[in-house]
């Protein structure tokens, strides 16, 4: 794990055959610690994750979580761009 001022850079999960409740728990912690390291460093927006999640068929699928700064709004939404195989796709939450 790659920390920069306490909180990790990168986070990797594992398909342990779980009918994809790993890549649903990554996610949602890579969420919640983006929330955290933002209000906790109070970046206003600036602080994003990788996370990488390797599947039963040894392929990488890649996930940036980070929160929009120009976001205005109370909740201030996690955003993720997914790039498995080199095209990225919009991912919301």
């Amino acid at each position: 794990m790659l920390l920069l001022d306490g909180f990790p850079q990168v986070i990797a999960e594992v398909d342990s055959g779980d009918l994809g409740y790993d890549r649903e728990r990554m996610m949602i912690q890579s969420g919640c610690l983006v929330r955290m390291a933002n209000a906790w460093k109070q970046t206003k927006g600036h602080f994003f994750l990788m996370a990488l999640y390797f599947t039963s068929s040894f392929e990488v699928e890649r996930y940036l979580f980070y929160q929009d700064p120009s976001d205005e709004s109370e909740r201030k939404n996690v955003r993720a761009s997914q790039s498995p195989s080199g095209t990225a796709e919009g991912y919301e939450r």
